[in-house]
């Protein structure tokens, strides 16, 4: 699993470039978005008409998306949708195409499928996530289930012949102060 979220990270970064934004108005293709973030939730105009979200939280993130494959840039604003528990965390994007009409995305934290999902909650989530499970918050790096077991047998190895070359030693030093001393 772990190996699925390493290629997903290189397809993400390979396919899309994300420009993050704190502007509170922008204009992008034919929209014009305004964002007041002295409310919260967050008031949301996206050419003169409210998209804003009355369970949202505070935070709204506003990002440029280019798909390098697909030629296509979209403008999204994120935010998190708050539930009872952590683990039943929703999330709405509102995706801007430069010619189109506004779409809405609402999606629980496990359908992080399409990949620029998984992309764009990493951001806002609280705590670290992959792209289609939550196993990279638990191992620093793809390294890791092969360094740790190798490096510390290493370390105990170096340690037990340490150890046993220092008792070789004392033991000889023993006796050889033990052995009578001849008369010559």
């Amino acid at each position: 699993m772990m190996v699925t979220e390493v290629l997903a990270e290189q397809y993400a970064r390979h396919r899309y470039h994300m420009a993050f934004s704190d502007a509170a108005a922008m204009t992008f293709g034919v929209h014009t978005v305004q964002i007041d973030r002295a409310h919260i939730p967050p008031r949301i105009t996206i050419d003169g008409k409210d998209y804003t979200s009355t369970t949202a939280t505070e935070e709204c993130m506003l990002t440029i998306i280019s798909d390098r494959w697909a030629g296509q840039q979209f403008l999204t604003i994120t935010q998190t949708e708050p539930r009872t528990t952590y683990r039943d965390l929703h999330y709405r994007i509102l995706r801007i195409p430069e010619r189109e009409a506004a779409q809405e995305e609402l999606f629980h934290m496990d359908q992080r499928i399409p990949i620029y999902r998984g992309m764009l909650i990493r951001q806002i989530h609280p705590s670290p996530i992959g792209y289609y499970s939550d196993v990279l918050s638990g191992w620093p790096s793809l390294l890791f289930p092969v360094l740790y077991p190798w490096a510390s047998g290493a370390a105990g190895f170096f340690l037990m012949l340490t150890g046993g070359l220092i008792l070789r030693r004392q033991k000889r030093l023993t006796m050889r102060c033990s052995e009578p001393l001849r008369a010559s």
